[in-house]
């Protein structure tokens, strides 16, 4: 048998939780928010933007910004 790293899924879940609750720290300190959905629509695009942006060279914080844009963006949809 090969050597393996058991539940490697459960250590990157960990990584990205980790990763969640950093940035959401910083973004909602930055904002002047406690809760994501409480951003506004420019600054959950300006978060948007860093995570795509070279300045966002780490791919857990690029990955969690997006998540919590994609969150926000759910949670602030307009019925048309």
């Amino acid at each position: 048998m090969a050597f393996e790293v058991r539940k490697m899924h459960k250590l990157s879940d960990q990584i990205e939780a980790l990763a969640y609750d950093w940035a959401a720290t910083d973004v909602c300190e930055y904002f002047g928010v406690e809760f994501i959905s409480e951003l506004t629509e420019d600054q959950a695009v300006e978060m948007y933007n860093y995570a795509e942006s070279e300045e966002c060279y780490e791919g857990y914080v690029g990955t969690v910004l997006r998540t919590m844009y994609e969150q926000w963006a759910e949670e602030n949809q307009q019925d048309g």
